[in-house]
C-alpha cells in the first residue's frame, strides 16, 4: 500500500521519534508499505515520521544507482550515529520538501548503531552516499531537515516556497498530507493524450 508522505511543517516532525520496543506483523507490513512508497516516490530513503509514524526507524534502498546495484534493502530501527568524520558536500532533496534541492555539508564517514528486523544490534561503518542517506533519515527522526543546515541567507530565499509546501500547495507524483491536517492530496493521474 502506498502511504502518503507528510510534508515539511507538519507537527509529526516537532518531537523526536519514540524508541521501537517490539517488532510484530503490523510493523513488518509497514516496512513493506514504506519500501513501496519510497519506490513510487523515487526516493532512496524514507523515515517513519515521513509517513506519520512517531517511532524511530527508516528504510533505505540505493540499488537504483548503478554503482549500488547489489545494495540490499536496509531497515534501520532505533538508529544512532555514534561516530562521524570528514566532510563532503553533496546535493540533497527530500520527499517531504518537494521541488527543493541544495548542496549540504555533512560528515562523509559515520558509524551507525541500529537494530535490524530481527531486533539484533548492529554497528556498521558507512561512507559516501550511504552515510549521506543514513544521516538524512536519522535527522528526520529528530525533526530535522536538510534545509536546517543552510545559511540564514539561503534559507531566506526559500521562505516563499517553504510557505507553499506548509500549505500543501505543491504538486507531486505521490500522495502527500497537508501539514497540520490529515487531508491527503493524491497526485493527478497522468494523461495519455497529447496536448
Amino acid at each position: 500500500m502506498i502511504l502518503p508522505i507528510y510534508l515539511y511543517g507538519d507537527p509529526i516532525f516537532k518531537k523526536p521519534a519514540k524508541k521501537v520496543e517490539k517488532i510484530d506483523d503490523k510493523f513488518i507490513e509497514t516496512l513493506k508499505d514504506m519500501f513501496e512508497t519510497m519506490e513510487v516516490a523515487d526516493g532512496i530513503g524514507l523515515a517513519s515520521t515521513q509517513v506519520g509514524i512517531p517511532y524511530s526507524f527508516a528504510v533505505i534502498d540505493l540499488s537504483v544507482y548503478e554503482e549500488y546495484k547489489d545494495f540490499k534493502k536496509m531497515v534501520i530501527i532505533n538508529p544512532e550515529i555514534i561516530y562521524s568524520s570528514g566532510e563532503e558536500v553533496m546535493e540533497e532533496g527530500c520527499l517531504s520538501i518537494p521541488g527543493i534541492r541544495a548542496e549540504i555539508i555533512r560528515p562523509d564517514k559515520i558509524v551507525l548503531r541500529y537494530q535490524d528486523i530481527d531486533f539484533k544490534v548492529n554497528e556498521i561503518e558507512c561512507e559516501g552516499l550511504l552515510a549521506r542517506v543514513v544521516q538524512h533519515e536519522v535527522d528526520h527522526l529528530y525533526g530535522k531537515f536538510f534545509i536546517d543546515y543552510l545559511s540564514p541567507v539561503r534559507l531566506k530565499t526559500l521562505k516563499p516556497r517553504l510557505a507553499k509546501i506548509k500549505k500543501g500547495e505543491v504538486k507531486t507524483h505521490y500522495p502527500i498530507v497537508v501539514p497540520g491536517t490529515k487531508r491527503i492530496i493524491n497526485p493527478e493521474p497522468e494523461s495519455d493524450k497529447d496536448v
